[in-house]
Formats: C-alpha cells, sequence, structure tokens
C-alpha cells in the first residue's frame, strides 16, 4: 500500500510520521491550497468579546446568546486569551474537588481563559496552524487581519476543512486516473 507521498510503502510513512518527520500536503493542481481565509470564506459568525474581568457567568451567557464556543478576552484592546467551553468544562471538573460551581461562575474569565499564544493571518497554510494548536493545546485559533481580530475557529473548523480538502484532492486524482485510462496511457 503506498501512501500520500507517491511511493513510500505506507508502513514506513507512519513509522517516519511516529517519528516526527512531517510530509508535504497532497495537492492537485484543480484543487486551491488550504488556507485560513479560505476556511473563513465557508462563513464564519461574529466574534464576541469580553474583558478579563469579566464573570464566568456572563460570557457562559454570551457564548449561548451567540450560539459561540468561545469568547475573544481582550483587555485595553488586546486579545489577551480565549475562553471557551472546553475551558469551564475543565475548571467545573476541578471545581467539584475544591469549590462549589457557584463559586467558579462567579470567577472573571481570566482565571480560566486559556492565554492567547499565537494569532493567525488569512493567508496562513491550515495544516501549520493545526499542529501549532496541537502543540498548544489551544481549542481556538484567533485569526488577525491588519492587527485587528477578525474571527475565531475551532479545532473542529480547521480539521473539518482539511478532510474537505483531502477529499478533493482524491478526488481529483482519481478522476485523472480514470482519463489516463480511458486515453489508454494509464500504467500499472
Amino acid at each position: 500500500m503506498l501512501g500520500w507521498d507517491g511511493g513510500i510503502p505506507m508502513g514506513k510513512v507512519l513509522d517516519q510520521r511516529v517519528a516526527g518527520v512531517l510530509f508535504e500536503m497532497p495537492r492537485h493542481p484543480r484543487v486551491m491550497e488550504l488556507t485560513v481565509g479560505s476556511v473563513l470564506q465557508t462563513g464564519s459568525a461574529e466574534v464576541v468579546r469580553v474583558r478579563p474581568e469579566t464573570q464566568v457567568q456572563e460570557a457562559l451567557r454570551l457564548m449561548a446568546e451567540h450560539e459561540a464556543r468561545a469568547v475573544a478576552v481582550v483587555g485595553d484592546g488586546e486579545l489577551v486569551g480565549v475562553f471557551s467551553e472546553r475551558n469551564y468544562a475543565r475548571a467545573g471538573a476541578r471545581a467539584s474537588l475544591r469549590m462549589a460551581e457557584a463559586a467558579l461562575t462567579s470567577l472573571p474569565v481570566r482565571e480560566l481563559m486559556t492565554p492567547c499564544v499565537a494569532a493567525a493571518a488569512a493567508a496562513d497554510p491550515v495544516q501549520s496552524w493545526l499542529r501549532i494548536m496541537s502543540e498548544n493545546r489551544m481549542s481556538e485559533l484567533p485569526i488577525h487581519e491588519k492587527g485587528k481580530l477578525i474571527a475565531l475557529l475551532s479545532v473542529e473548523d480547521l480539521l473539518g476543512a482539511m478532510v474537505g480538502y483531502l477529499e478533493r484532492v482524491c478526488k481529483e486524482t482519481e478522476l485523472d486516473q480514470q482519463i489516463a485510462f480511458l486515453r489508454g496511457t494509464y500504467s500499472c
């Protein structure tokens, strides 16, 4: 069985991947490169913002009201972190051991948020950001344009876009093989 690189047997690809070797994303000339901007074009909701001193209860209310998975925590005009459902769930699991849930919701979001370690630009490739998000345990990726926060993309958004991209590349490659076979130029 061949791997994505076009010639290395799958077992070797997996061995090298486990060893930390990265492979290029499969590409096809008829499929646009997958960038953060192309994921944004599929539709992104407005970014809900809160201040670091906003109580968790208020942030959760805003998330529910806007059907958002996360809110941007902005202090002094700068993004300082992201507060997400994941942050609340983890804190809730820890809270059962050390404090009541009522006390948890009265905390300021800065106590539970994930600090902002990086932000992407629309032209950045999705594959590199998925790796960065994994390494930094980020569930949400802030997107900046001209120094302003324009969106938050979840790891699920990026993974879904990646799967769609790979499906398009596979379909186009399969179509190329069928055309080559019909022309009689396909060789095994």
